[in-house]
C-alpha cells in the first residue's frame, strides 16, 4: 500500500516555500511514502528532489481556460492553456490527467457545471480532497463528479509550506510508482483528508508579494578560457538580466581574468555560487569549469538549469544529474521565452 500526497508545490512556484532537497525528510516525518511534485505550469522540479527511499512522481499543475488541470507522470512542460488540449497532450505523453479542486473556494474553476462535466468525462481522476479548501461542503462536487463518471478519487494537500504536506493524500494498494499509475488508471484509490487551519493562503500571498519585490540571483556558468564567441556569452547574460534577474557572475561576458590566480578564480566562483539562488549553465560546448561548477552547485543543493542548443551533444553526467533541469532551445528568442516561463520569481512574470 502507498500513501502519496499528490499535490505538493516547491520553491519553483512563486507562492511556495518547500525546498526540493528537504522533501524526503518532510514526507518521512508525515508518514507518507511519496509525493507528486507539482508546480504552476512547470514540470521539471521533480528532478531536484533527492531519491532517498521515497516515491517521487513528476507532474505539473496547468493553468487553463477553465481552471487548474493536473498532469501526473508528466516530465516536460505543456504549453497550451486550453483544458481539452491539455488533457489530450497529457494522455499523449503517457500521463494521467486530474481535474483539480473543482468548485473549491478560493480556487474554484471558471467553467460552468456543464463544462466541468465534459472535462470530468475526459480526465483519469478527480481531486475530491484538497488540503487548501477552506470548508468541507465545497468539496462535494468533486465526489459527485467522480462517482457519476467512475473516476479515480484523488487527494492532495496542495502544500506550499512544509507544515501543509499530508493534509490530504491518496492511498493506493500497489507498492511502486508503476503500481500507483495503474491504480489511478483503474480507479483503485482512496482519498484521505486531515483538516488543518487555512493559514497557508495568507502565507502564500505574503511570499508571492515578497518574491515579486526581491530579485532572483543567478550564477551564469559558461565557457570562458576556450570560448570563441564572447558576444554569445554577453547575449546569454543580457537575456537573464532582461528577466529582472541579477547575474552574480558578470565576468563570463568579459573573458579570462589575467589579474586573478587560478586559486583566486576557484574561490571567487564557489563563493559566488554559495550566495546565488541557482545556477544557469550553458552546456552546448564542453567545459571543465562549467562541469565543476554544476557539480559544486549540486553538492550545495542549488537548483541548476542546463541550457543547450537543440543540435548539441551534451554529457549524460549533466543530463542525468538529479538537481538539473534541462532547456533545449533553437535560438536565443526561444531560450528567453523558456527561461521567462521557468523562473517564476522574475518581476516580468
Amino acid at each position: 500500500m502507498l500513501k502519496i500526497d499528490t499535490h505538493v508545490h516547491t520553491i519553483f512556484s512563486i507562492d511556495a516555500m518547500i525546498r526540493p532537497s528537504n522533501m524526503p525528510k518532510i514526507l518521512r516525518r508525515k508518514g507518507l511514502d511519496g509525493a507528486v511534485v507539482l508546480d504552476h505550469d512547470l514540470a521539471g522540479a521533480f528532478k531536484c528532489v533527492p531519491r532517498e527511499n521515497i516515491v517521487i512522481i513528476p507532474g505539473v499543475e496547468l493553468s487553463t481556460d477553465v481552471g487548474h488541470i493536473v498532469g501526473l507522470f508528466v516530465e516536460e512542460d505543456i504549453r497550451t492553456s486550453d483544458a481539452m488540449e491539455a488533457i489530450d497532450e497529457i494522455k499523449e505523453r503517457g500521463g494521467l490527467s486530474i481535474l483539480a479542486h473543482p468548485d473549491q473556494f478560493p480556487r474554484a474553476h471558471k467553467a460552468s457545471l456543464a463544462k466541468l462535466r465534459l472535462i470530468a468525462r475526459r480526465v483519469d481522476g478527480i481531486e475530491v480532497y484538497n488540503g487548501r479548501t477552506l470548508r468541507m461542503p465545497w468539496m462535494k462536487l468533486g465526489f459527485k463528479l467522480a462517482e457519476d463518471y467512475g473516476k479515480a478519487m484523488i487527494a492532495g494537500s496542495d502544500a506550499h509550506f512544509d507544515f501543509e504536506v499530508g493534509t490530504a493524500y491518496t492511498v493506493a494498494p500497489g507498492a511502486s510508482e508503476e503500481d500507483f499509475y495503474k491504480d489511478v488508471k483503474m480507479g483503485k484509490t482512496k482519498a484521505v483528508y486531515r483538516p488543518r487551519p487555512p493559514i497557508g493562503h495568507l502565507l502564500s500571498l505574503f511570499v508571492k508579494l515578497m518574491r515579486l519585490k526581491r530579485r532572483l540571483r543567478a550564477y551564469v556558468s559558461m565557457p570562458i578560457i576556450h570560448s570563441s564567441d564572447l558576444d554569445f556569452n554577453r547575449a546569454i547574460v543580457n537575456i537573464v538580466e532582461s528577466l529582472g534577474i541579477v547575474v552574480t557572475s558578470p565576468w563570463v561576458a568579459m573573458g579570462p581574468s589575467r589579474e586573478l590566480s587560478p586559486e583566486e578564480v576557484y574561490l571567487r566562483d564557489l563563493n559566488t555560487i554559495d550566495k546565488s539562488d541557482l545556477v544557469i549553465a550553458e552546456v552546448s560546448t564542453p567545459s571543465h569549469g562549467v562541469g565543476a561548477e554544476i557539480m559544486y552547485a549540486i553538492v550545495r543543493k542549488k537548483p541548476v538549469i542546463a541550457v543547450y542548443r537543440r543540435d548539441a551533444k551534451v554529457s549524460y553526467m549533466v543530463l542525468g544529474a538529479p538537481m538539473v533541469i534541462e532547456i533545449e532551445y533553437e535560438d536565443l528568442d526561444e531560450l528567453r521565452d523558456m527561461l521567462k516561463k521557468l523562473l517564476v520569481y522574475s518581476k516580468k512574470r
